[in-house]
């Protein structure tokens, strides 16, 4: 009985899911046509129905990855009625998510990936140019621009585990961020981002 033919959509989510948890605990290099069809359990010709090549299945994982964030990000847009810094506010949430309770560990490792690896930053780099052209009108102020590379900066600071061992209050940190991101709050005002 050929698999293949009878569950062609319940392999190809397995290769998808062993490509994000191999790429995401061992990074690009391990990534191979051998190595994914090995840990789905499928034959390497099974793998090649599904994707003829490396860079389809490391695309399509990746599209995969960015609908996960994309649906957090949008939970989170509607559950806030204040217009400017809307987004900045979801995506400081969900990068904070990502270190404490939101995104799963394999999903915070597997963007760790995508944003380090050369062949896929560009997804990334599109997604979030994508996302800040839409909200453009509410969350194109300096500032902002200010409290979303901080956020990066803190979730990357995480996941490299680059505190040196001091204890960060991760909460205190993300309530201040998205106070920033809020209109009206006391800080200083940058001059507002060209473009």
């Amino acid at each position: 009985m050929n698999t293949t033919r009878r569950r062609p959509e319940a392999i190809r989510c397995a290769l998808l899911d062993q490509t994000a948890r191999l790429l995401g605990d061992q990074g690009i290099g391990i990534v191979t046509h051998e190595a994914v069809a090995a840990a789905a359990g499928v034959s390497k010709g099974a793998l090649l129905h599904h994707f003829p090549t490396k860079q389809s299945f490391l695309d399509e994982t990746v599209a995969n990855l960015l609908k996960r964030v994309d649906a957090e990000i949008d939970a989170l847009l509607a559950s806030d009625s204040i217009p400017y810094g809307r987004f900045t506010r979801a995506y400081v949430q969900a990068a904070f998510g990502g270190v404490t309770s939101g995104l799963d560990a394999v999903t915070s490792k597997l963007l760790m990936a995508v944003i380090t690896g050369p062949s896929l930053r560009h997804h990334w780099s599109r997604w979030l140019d994508a996302r800040l052209d839409y909200h453009r009108s509410t969350d194109c102020d300096a500032n902002l621009h200010v409290v979303r590379w901080a956020a990066d900066g803190a979730w990357l600071s995480c996941m490299l585990d680059t505190t040196n061992g001091a204890s960060l209050d991760l909460d205190a940190i993300k309530e201040r961020l998205l106070e920033m991101a809020r209109p009206g709050s006391s800080r200083p005002r940058l001059a507002q981002a060209a473009g």
